[in-house]
């Protein structure tokens, strides 16, 4: 296997390059990649018309890109040839305008999947995809093949213009899409291959919650305007937003992994677009690209490659990081670009399937190795040395890696303290459970939540009986453990995702998402039960409790409102007797 990478401005260049191949090359299957700066369809036709004019049978792909990755960095007009010669592999392109994908990604996703694993001999070794990034949901095409592709490694980016990265050419032979997808699978039974990535991008400041958000469009983080939000914390011009956004993107953790999220664009009600799926009840905090953490990937990379051993290198790389790097850009390409003539182009979004997860990849960096030849179990001596050379840093780089360690070290100073202090405001000092503060900040937002899906919200007061004679008949100190130990007996009732807080004295107090009047009745007489059951065989006065639910069935109450109508049904509960479960009548 051979990868051959050449840059052109002109086709008499490509031309030249073409005819000086070797004469046994036409005779090979070969994948072209043809990766552009210029955003102009026929350049694109004329380019493969004349790669196919010398190679007939070659597979050519490729798209629009804000600058390619080869020798050196190339931000001009400058488009990169990519041959990958193979000497008994193949690949099979296929193409999916968006009008095919429609609002059903997902489904599509799973037909390409079908296609793939059915429509040839060989289960394929890889799945490159090429994408329109911002023009359909490339998250659900993207989830729908990768349920179905058994561990097969799926890899790939988004291509687009820059500055517009609306302006999208991608082609597949004689096919130009301005939106949809590529996919090219590698077949071979000698073919290696393997994907990895990094990321860099460091989280810090506040843990924030997307409250309000619909496919890749959110309208508000903490329930106030993303745009203004953002704006306070970074500060934008709406003319030049996505430069800006592109150096300090979201990180939302999902699933124990860190994936960013960078925003685009504005729109007139101040909602922001992001490149990739981004969901209400995300949890996100600002990144910075920390250079040090970039540096130390390199690392990784180079003992990735001196153990794969690969004939030719993809690289995909986010434009974020392009313009994070500003004039040395090539700091962290250089060491792709010394292996096997590496090629590739800087992206919007990236797919690496090696994370074990279905989420379409920010302001990160893909690499995928190829290789038709077994690695050496033994390295020879010139290998066994580093295969980067080490990166000379400009005085420059090196100030700017010691202010980024000195950020970090403040950052996570300041969000220790932050935690410390979130803690203390929001938990109750005798029990550890929430306090009152908290369940009113809590039942606010899980208002708004059963507001916008229409569902239904119950809460539930409870209030330990008789518990004045407590304190007076054994003292407060025992009165405390009595409040503590019912606390934990209430908590080991509840469900995931019910929030139990102390709303004051022996009151407590329980906020039940999407959960009707009946349902929570059934939790309370539970809480109810075990609460007199256990506290007999414990070393503390045994209690009991009166319990006041109340239901709003889509969240049209105020917080207040159904605070007030749960105490008034905990006060009929105890007026009939005490010791039982009231609900409060629906409300019309």
């Amino acid at each position: 296997m051979q990868h051959l990478v050449y840059n052109i401005s002109a086709l008499p260049e490509l031309t030249e390059w073409l005819n000086a191949l070797p004469a046994d090359v036409k005779n090979k299957r070969i994948l072209a990649g043809v990766y552009s700066s210029l955003s102009e369809e026929k350049w694109f036709t004329d380019v493969r018309t004349e790669i196919n004019s010398y190679l007939p049978t070659a597979t050519v792909t490729g798209g629009n890109c804000p600058a390619t990755i080869d020798t050196s960095v190339n931000e001009q007009n400058h488009t990169q040839i990519s041959l990958m010669i193979f000497d008994s592999s193949w690949v099979q392109g296929y193409s999916i305008p968006a009008e095919q994908s429609g609002h059903k990604s997902y489904e599509s996703g799973e037909n390409l999947a079908d296609r793939l694993l059915n429509e040839a001999p060989l289960r394929p070794s890889g799945v490159m995809l090429l994408f329109s990034p911002t023009m359909l949901d490339v998250s659900d095409f993207y989830a729908g093949l990768y349920a179905h592709m058994e561990g097969i490694p799926v890899f790939g980016a988004g291509v687009g213009g820059h500055p517009d990265i609306h302006k999208v050419i991608m082609m597949l032979d004689k096919n130009i899409l301005t939106s949809g997808f590529i996919a090219i699978a590698f077949y071979g039974k000698s073919l290696r291959l393997e994907s990895t990535h990094h990321l860099g991008w460091i989280p810090f400041g506040e843990i924030m919650t997307i409250t309000s958000a619909q496919d890749n469009v959110v309208d508000s983080i903490n329930h106030r305007s993303a745009a203004q939000l953002y704006n306070h914390f970074i500060g934008f011009d709406n003319d030049d937003f996505f430069s800006h956004a592109m150096e300090f993107p979201f990180i939302v953790r999902r699933n124990g992994i860190n994936i960013a999220r960078v925003p685009f664009a504005v729109t007139d009600q101040q909602q922001m677009t992001f490149v990739a799926d981004i969901r209400r009840g995300d949890q996100v905090q600002f990144a910075y690209g920390d250079i040090n953490s970039i540096m130390e990937n390199l690392d990784f990379f180079n003992a990735d490659m001196k153990r794969f051993q690969p004939e030719a290198v993809l690289t995909f790389s986010c434009v974020s990081r392009l313009s994070f790097l500003n004039g040395n850009p090539n700091l962290e390409v250089s060491p792709y670009l010394n292996q096997s003539n590496a090629g590739g182009f800087f992206s919007y979004g990236e797919i690496d399937s090696s994370s074990g997860q279905d989420n379409v990849l920010n302001a990160t960096i893909v690499s995928i190795a190829f290789s038709e030849t077994p690695a050496r179990t033994e390295l020879s001596s010139d290998m066994s040395e580093d295969l980067t050379p080490p990166v000379t840093s400009s005085r420059d780089l090196a100030r700017l890696k010691r202010l980024m360690y000195f950020i970090s070290r403040v950052t996570e100073d300041l969000q220790k303290a932050n935690r410390e202090l979130r803690n203390i405001s929001q938990k109750d000092a005798l029990t550890g459970i929430y306090n009152r503060r908290a369940l009113t900040t809590k039942l606010k937002q899980e208002l708004s939540y059963a507001r916008e899906g229409g569902l239904p919200i119950s809460v539930i007061m409870i209030d330990l009986d008789h518990f004045k004679y407590v304190n007076d008949d054994h003292g407060h100190l025992v009165g405390d453990r009595v409040i503590t130990a019912s606390a934990l007996i209430i908590a080991s009732c509840i469900r995931p995702g019910d929030f139990l807080a102390r709303f004051g004295g022996e009151e407590f107090m329980l906020i039940l998402p999407a959960t009707s009047a009946e349902d929570a009745a059934e939790v309370a007489e539970r809480i109810r039960k075990t609460l007199e059951s256990q506290t007999r065989t414990m070393d503390i006065p045994s209690v009991t409790c009166s319990l006041g639910v109340a239901c709003d069935q889509q969240g049209k109450s105020s917080s207040d409102e159904l605070i007030h109508r749960s105490d008034q049904a905990l006060y009929q509960a105890k007026s009939n007797g005490r010791n039982q479960v009231f609900t409060a009548p629906q409300e019309v």
